[in-house]
């Protein structure tokens, strides 16, 4: 590899690690896309879905995820391991929660040869009320006999067809996430901007938290968080230029400048990372 390729790696590299000082939480995805691991592991009958890897690449559970998520779909892609082992559940209003997160809505992909904990699990959440999308088809159980009634249960409350946005979409989510990022579980948001990770030109980011419009002028990448009363809490950007907030400066360093900022009783303590000086000052 030659140096100057080197060198754009390690600076998208320190880009993306900036990140690492916001600590922020999950992103905050309403749609499960699960796929079913007995027939990822099981290509049989159909010789043609037999991959290199001796695995079902028929699913193609990957490829329709990474669809979604460029249709502005963001989703979780989970296994139905996670069902069999218990950590994968129904709250009690009959909402799939895993790790203390919640979805309002699942996609199935590769339903055949299905274990009784997945299918139960899938009828208890559509008996509640829960959106379904079945994509694929289901003519055996686990243990390769007909998979019963209660597949055609879970199917007769659900929506069918392959993963697709336009199908999706008929599950009725509707998800508010900035254009070039994800909001995370907390109401923070963290942002990217391709164009000038590599470089050091300002991009302008914009985006809403509650009732307040930010601004902000920085490259590459932009995490921002807001408390519940609607007061900024933590900000971290890449050669940060300037932040406002309806309008209102909120903070400009005296030059652009890797940094993360908190905000205290007693005023913003800022780090600039290339010189790892702290300074605290007050808002105006």
């Amino acid at each position: 590899m030659d140096d100057a390729f080197l060198e754009r790696v390690k600076k998208v590299e320190d880009r993306i690690r900036l990140l690492n000082l916001f600590d922020g939480s999950r992103p905050d995805t309403k749609l499960l896309v699960l796929f079913g691991m007995p027939s990822l592991a099981n290509w049989f009958p159909d010789a043609t879905a037999r991959s290199d890897y001796d695995i079902n690449k028929s699913l193609k559970s990957e490829e329709k995820v990474m669809a979604l998520w460029k249709a502005g779909i963001p989703c979780a892609l989970l296994s139905t391991t996670l069902i069999d082992s218990g950590k994968l559940m129904l709250n009690k209003e009959g909402k799939p929660t895993i790790n203390g997160h919640t979805f309002d809505a699942v996609v199935f992909i590769g339903p055949e040869y299905s274990k009784p904990s997945t299918l139960a699990f899938l009828k208890n959440y559509v008996d509640r009320g829960g959106k379904l999308l079945l994509d694929g088809e289901a003519t055996r159980g686990f243990d390769g006999n007909p998979i019963g009634s209660d597949y055609d249960a879970i199917a007769s409350h659900s929506l069918s067809g392959e993963t697709t946005p336009v199908a999706v979409s008929k599950l009725g989510l509707t998800q508010d996430w900035p254009r070039e990022g994800c909001r995370l579980e907390d109401g923070s948001v963290m942002l990217a901007d391709r164009s000038t990770i590599e470089t050091d030109e300002p991009h302008e980011f914009s985006f809403t938290i509650g009732k307040h419009q930010y601004k902000a002028l920085a490259s590459g990448v932009l995490a921002f968080k807001e408390s519940p009363d609607g007061k900024p809490l933590k900000l971290v950007a890449a050669r940060l230029v300037s932040l406002s907030r309806d309008g209102e400066s909120l903070y400009a360093p005296k030059t652009p400048a890797d940094t993360a900022i908190e905000w205290t009783a007693s005023g913003i303590r800022s780090l600039t990372l290339e010189s790892t000086q702290t300074t605290s000052s007050t808002i105006p």
